[in-house]
């Protein structure tokens, strides 16, 4: 396809995330599709979480270093819970939010003392 010279284009990760010549069953949450064996990139844009070219996000090698650590630290102290399970009603935006409130709380585990 040709656009146009001078024309906007637009790029949703939210929809290329989404798109099935790319993902197998690409509507379900699956983390397993991450897993090392899993991970092939079929497509060098087909997974674009923060961006792409010289507009990518400063943060990215930030956030695979820092996220990890963080999410360990919260899950060895604590079993989370979500407290009102729903349907999630997509919400476009600068990023995709739900529409709905979602609530967890998070229960000490046993033998951990909460910090």
């Amino acid at each position: 396809m040709r656009i146009k010279a001078g024309s906007q284009v637009l790029v949703s990760p939210y929809t290329t995330h989404r798109l099935e010549e790319f993902w197998d069953r690409p509507e379900v949450f699956d983390p397993d599709r991450w897993a090392d064996e899993k991970a092939v990139v079929k497509h060098r844009y087909s997974f674009i979480p923060f961006g792409a070219g010289p507009h990518v996000c400063l943060g990215q090698h930030l956030f695979y270093v820092e996220a990890p650590l963080v999410i360990a630290n919260v899950l060895s102290r604590y079993r989370p819970e979500l407290t009102n399970p729903q349907r999630l009603t997509p919400l476009p935006g600068a990023s995709v939010r739900p529409k709905e409130k979602l609530w967890l709380r998070l229960h000490p585990v046993e033998g951990r003392r909460a910090a």
